[in-house]
């Protein structure tokens, strides 16, 4: 690099030369004054143009700095880097380009790119580089890219292409191609797992519904068992005493009344017991009446007011959806029981629109929503939420401590024959 002296050197040569051929002026004969002055000026005109050479001289330096810093850059990037024409010609590529395409440095100089997509995308390529240099804005689009090699063929790889508009040459783009192949490859990954998970969690909801009918089943074969079996020997064995104590002395007669009353007490609990596993009743006077019925138990047996409301209960509910609604009344009223200390309860039975809703509030100690999974009160009621949403149904919790809890369970009705749905 030329030193400063030598810059200034060569600059007074150039003057002297241009002062030699293009000075025609008359002679000058300053004075001492003049003399001294022009002297000073030269002076100060020299300085001046030691420091303008000094700060050429630095931003040179700063210049070379910073393209060899784009030069690393450019060529050490892990990105490919192309300067594209309109028509996706390629006038320059950065190393990482190159290895992307398998081709040498003067091969693809002057080569087509999109020669390197599949037959059916280098249309939207090519639309996609016109874009870039005629809109002067920033765009991206997705392609496959592929190998000119016949000797050496592989597979596809996905790109992003991410282009801008050159600073220099008109209507030139450079573009950025960014393999996402690995992405792509994740993301189709994830997509398969998110299938199979959903796949296992249909096969899971198909078991729970199974396990549940095979419950209801059960409930049901006991609650006959007991029904058809147990109570009627019972009732026999009360109508036997019945006859016995009729027939007898008096003190006989009040044994035997004191074992019908116990036989009677027996039999109206194996009944509350039957009726609990599965209340016929709904198949017979509907879902609203077997809820009043089991109310009317229920506050009876707890001495817990209970306030019952209906409003529009369709006379036929489906016996799944019956199900659903009895299990949860019972589930949330053993909770209120055993957990919520409350004094008063209010039951809800009501028809919206296309579903059916059972709202249960009571006005207790409250507790924890976010703990339900992990509370004994709480698994109850996940449960509930799963026979629910085995019937597309909702079920939600609501509670603040001190206020009470709020448990609402939405299930869907079948729409009525010979209405559109």
């Amino acid at each position: 690099m030329p030193t400063p002296g030598a810059d200034i050197e060569r600059l007074r040569r150039k003057a002297e030369i241009y002062m030699r051929d293009h000075d025609h002026r008359t002679p000058y004969n300053p004075s001492s004054t003049d003399t001294v002055r022009l002297v000073h000026e030269l002076e100060v005109s020299h300085v001046e143009l030691r420091l303008q050479c000094e700060e050429l001289r630095q931003t040179q330096v700063g210049l070379q700095e910073s393209r060899h810093r784009y030069v690393e850059l450019y060529e050490s990037i892990p990105i490919g880097y192309f300067s594209l024409t309109p028509q996706g010609i390629i006038r320059d590529v950065n190393p990482a380009g190159v290895a992307m395409l398998r081709q040498p440095m003067n091969r693809l100089v002057g080569q087509r790119l999109h020669l390197f997509l599949p037959i059916s995308q280098r249309r939207r390529f090519i639309d996609f580089c016109k874009q870039v240099a005629t809109k002067k804005r920033r765009l991206a689009c997705e392609v496959d890219l592929g190998d000119l090699s016949d000797e050496q063929p592989r597979a596809l790889k996905t790109v992003l292409l991410e282009g801008i508009p050159a600073q220099g040459p008109k209507d030139m783009a450079r573009v950025a191609v960014i393999d996402i192949t690995g992405r792509k490859q994740a993301e189709e990954k994830l997509k398969q797992q998110e299938e199979e998970l959903r796949a296992s969690r249909q096969i899971l909801q198909d078991l729970n519904a199974q396990l549940l009918n095979i419950q209801d089943e059960e409930r049901r074969a006991i609650a006959r068992e007991l029904h058809d079996n147990c109570c009627q020997q019972l009732a026999i064995l009360l109508f036997s005493t019945n006859a016995i104590e009729r027939n007898c002395d008096e003190p006989m007669a009040q044994k035997m009344r004191l074992l019908s009353e116990q036989i009677n007490r027996t039999l109206e609990s194996i009944r509350h017991i039957a009726y609990g596993l599965h209340p016929a009743m709904w198949e017979n006077t509907g879902i609203e009446e077997a809820l009043r019925s089991y109310l009317r138990d229920f506050t009876e047996v707890t001495e817990l007011r209970v306030d019952f409301e209906a409003v529009d209960v369709p006379a036929k509910v489906p016996e799944m959806t019956a199900t659903c609604l009895f299990r949860t009344l019972q589930e949330v009223l053993h909770n209120v029981v055993k957990y919520a200390e409350a004094s008063r309860v209010q039951v809800r039975l009501v028809k919206k629109a296309e579903a059916i809703s059972l709202i249960v509030t009571d006005h207790g100690r409250g507790f924890q929503v976010s703990s339900m999974k992990t509370s004994p009160r709480g698994l109850g009621l996940v449960s509930l939420k799963e026979r629910a949403q085995l019937l597309n149904g909702t079920l939600t919790v609501t509670s603040q401590i001190g206020v009470g809890t709020t448990v609402q369970v939405d299930l869907p009705l079948p729409h009525p024959q010979g209405q559109l749905g």
